[in-house]
């Protein structure tokens, strides 16, 4: 069966909900250990479920120097699903100060991708015995070396292994996430009453537009318009007897 240690379910499914939830878990230990990066990203409105996508669905793959992936890996199947957000504190605390200096969303969104562009690795002043890399490549291995580091200390801060996930996965969905669903899900509700009540008033008595004294029980899809019997079978103007035609569902008329 499956191992609670990898308790990832739902990760990499269309709509990744279980990720999600669990990017709101992280969002909550944030709060915790550095509630002013938390706040900040708060206030411009940065959602951790749009940029934690690659750190825990894609195992880092596409983000990190393959010289580390060995050790995140090596320590994410020792450690199972709790060592991702060990990671993520560390990666977010790391880049805590350049963070809090960024006015534009679009800004952050490259930082917490580490895009090179970004020169990241500033935000740790990277130095190795006191002597500043020159490299860029040098200063990037310095930079996940210290994350990956810290990775193992978070406990320091907030000891992950004492959370309990299922608890605070619901509470994560009540408190983020359960709205934004219910919101959508009336969303598509309406869209779907609206397109029904289209469809229903498409159906729904119309004039013939031949005669204009008749129903418009039928409706000529190249004409586009409506026609009662006698004009659909006694053909006038522009419409024409091979023309695709068919009958509405007018329903049952009242006449007093």
């Amino acid at each position: 069966g499956r191992s609670p240690k990898y308790n990832m379910s739902g990760y990499w499914r269309s709509e990744a909900v279980a990720q999600g939830i669990d990017a709101y878990v992280l969002y909550e230990i944030v709060k915790k250990v550095n509630p002013d990066l938390y706040a900040y990203l708060q206030r411009v409105q940065v959602l951790p479920d749009t940029f934690i996508q690659k750190w825990f669905g894609g195992l880092a793959v596409q983000v990190m120097p393959t010289e580390f992936l060995i050790e995140f890996w090596t320590q994410f199947f020792e450690h199972g699903f709790r060592y991702l957000f060990k990671f993520a504190v560390s990666l977010l605390q790391a880049l805590s100060p350049m963070l809090l200096s960024i006015e534009q969303d679009y800004k952050l969104y490259e930082v917490l991708r580490v895009e090179r562009k970004t020169k990241f690795w500033r935000s740790i002043g990277v130095r190795i015995d006191g002597v500043q890399i020159q490299t860029e490549e040098d200063a990037v291995s310095a930079f996940f070396a210290k994350v990956l580091s810290d990775a193992n200390s978070v406990g320091k801060l907030c000891n992950i292994e004492d959370i309990d996930f299922q608890r605070e996965r619901e509470k994560a969905f009540d408190l983020y996430l359960r709205r934004r669903f219910l919101n959508a899900a009336q969303q598509v509700t309406w869209k779907g009453y609206v397109i029904e009540e289209d469809d229903d008033d498409e159906d729904e008595a119309a004039d013939c537009a031949q005669c204009e004294d008749g129903f418009g029980e039928f409706w000529c899809d190249a004409c586009q318009i409506y026609l009662c019997e006698e004009c659909k079978d006694n053909p006038t103007g522009d419409h024409a007897l091979n023309h695709a035609v068919r009958q509405l569902d007018i329903g049952t008329l009242n006449v007093d």
